[in-house]
C-alpha cells in the first residue's frame, strides 16, 4: 500500500470493552494493520445508539470510551466517533469526555465525571452521578452483547422481556 494513502478502520470501539473476546479481536486487527502499513491508522467507531432501537434508553459510556481510547492509542493517529441517538441529550457527556480524552488519553475520567456532577447538579451531584453510573452499567450489558458472523460482528439486542425485567427491572427503575 503506497505511503501516501491513509487507511481507516471501522470498529464498534468503546462498547466492546465489556466483551473481551471481541475487544481483543478488534485490537489485534488494529495492531495487524499498523504492522502491515508500518504506520498508525485512522479509526472510525460507533458509540451511538442502535439506529433507533430501544427508544428512550440512554447510552452514555464515558469510562468505556476512555478505556477504548487508551487501548487503541498505540495504533491510531486519529479517531472519529459516530454517536447518533434518538435523544440528543443522551450524547452530551460522551462528546464532553471524548473531547477531553482525545486531547489527552490520560485524562482522569473519574475526576472529570465528579466535576461534571458537581458543576451541573450542585447539591444533587451524588444521586446524579449514580444515575449516570447506572446508565453506563446498563448500556454496557446491552452493547457488549455481540455475535461474530460471516458478515462481521452483529449486535444482539435484548428482548423487550429482558430489557424491562432484567436490565431495567421494576426495582432498578424505582432505584
Amino acid at each position: 500500500i503506497p505511503d501516501n494513502l491513509l487507511v481507516m478502520l471501522a470498529t464498534k470501539g468503546p462498547w466492546n470493552e465489556g466483551n473481551p473476546a471481541v475487544r481483543d479481536s478488534e485490537m489485534a486487527l488494529m495492531k495487524a494493520w499498523t504492522e502491515k502499513l508500518d504506520s498508525k491508522i485512522w479509526l472510525w467507531t460507533y458509540p451511538g445508539k442502535y439506529y433507533g432501537h430501544m427508544p428512550g434508553i440512554p447510552h452514555t459510556t464515558p469510562r468505556a470510551l476512555q478505556s477504548f481510547i487508551r487501548r487503541a492509542k498505540p495504533y491510531i493517529f486519529g479517531l472519529y466517533i459516530e454517536c447518533e441517538s434518538d435523544v440528543v441529550l443522551f450524547n452530551y457527556l460522551i462528546y464532553h469526555v471524548f473531547g477531553k480524552v482525545a486531547w489527552n488519553p490520560d485524562t482522569d475520567v473519574e475526576q472529570l465525571l465528579e466535576e461534571h456532577a458537581v458543576n451541573l447538579y450542585g447539591p444533587a451531584a451524588k444521586p446524579m452521578k449514580e444515575f449516570f453510573n447506572s446508565i453506563e452499567r446498563h448500556w454496557g450489558k446491552i452493547a457488549s452483547n455481540v455475535m461474530e458472523t460471516a458478515e462481521g460482528p452483529k449486535a444482539v439486542y435484548p428482548s423487550e422481556l429482558d430489557l424491562w425485567n432484567k436490565i431495567y427491572s421494576p426495582q432498578e427503575l424505582q432505584h
